[in-house]
């Protein structure tokens, strides 16, 4: 897949997502309660932020080279609360984290991750709550303040999207061995597990 189809897609399902999410936050059905409890679990954990390069000569992070990010534990949990206990993934090894991790992310099941299932594998990043609060305030403010803020965070979000896809790019020059624009398991494994000791893993993440 060539990056230009590749941008494209991922632009698209950025585009999606941004009118959406004001959509699911409204839509969140169940009791109050229910709500309130939902809202309390999210908050609770802190997402891993990618730390983005400062200064001259600065590189950017490798996105399959860093634990917390591919490897969240937390994150996982969130995302397979019906069958996966916290204590389940506590008692995991660092490769059977890994495993799961690419195996939620396998929308359609072939084995591969795309641009979009990379994308989505990395979105937890970014962190609601913190724009939740940001829509609050905003809408207290005169109309033309409001629309200053609002464009720079148009801006923002914009710059966020475009260093998303650059680290995106960067992970499939270096691990897409085949060039076909998919990671393949073996693929995404080979490049995790280069390294023999990835320092962001929380101590109960090692083997």
């Amino acid at each position: 897949m060539s990056h230009s189809i590749l941008h494209a897609r991922l632009l698209l399902i950025f585009l999606i997502s941004i009118v959406a999410l004001p959509l699911c936050h409204g839509s969140f059905s169940g009791s109050s309660d229910q709500k309130k409890k939902h809202l309390h679990e999210h908050q609770k954990h802190k997402h891993h932020q990618v730390q983005r390069p400062v200064g001259p000569g600065a590189v950017r992070p490798d996105l399959l080279k860093d634990g917390n990010l591919l490897a969240d534990a937390e994150h996982i949990a969130e995302e397979l609360p019906k069958y996966l206990t916290q204590e389940q993934i506590k008692g995991m090894s660092r490769y059977e984290l890994e495993y799961h991790y690419f195996k939620i992310h396998d929308f359609d099941e072939n084995k591969q991750l795309d641009g979009l299932e990379i994308l989505s594998a990395i979105s937890h990043i970014h962190d609601d709550d913190e724009d939740d609060d940001a829509h609050d305030a905003m809408m207290n403010l005169p109309p033309q303040e409001r629309r200053v803020l609002m464009a720079h965070r148009k801006a923002k979000r914009d710059e966020d999207f475009q260093y998303y896809i650059d680290l995106i790019d960067n992970m499939f020059d270096g691990s897409d061995r085949n060039k076909d624009g998919l990671l393949s398991y073996p693929e995404y494994v080979r490049v995790r597990r280069t390294s023999q000791d990835i320092p962001n893993f929380p101590d109960w993440q090692r083997e």
